[in-house]
């Protein structure tokens, strides 16, 4: 893997399908803006 192969959002997706376990979790969405649940902080800032 090469961060340079993946510098669009259509092979991010396919990579992230591929390969579930690379998807951080949980992922935590607000009208337009979404983080990562971990830390429980990042979920505090959007709230």
């Amino acid at each position: 893997m090469s961060a340079e192969n993946y510098v669009t959002a259509d092979a991010v997706v396919k990579l992230l399908l591929e390969h579930p376990k690379l998807m951080q979790r949980p992922v935590v969405l607000r009208g337009d803006r979404g983080v990562i649940g971990r830390p429980s902080e990042n979920v505090e800032k959007l709230l």
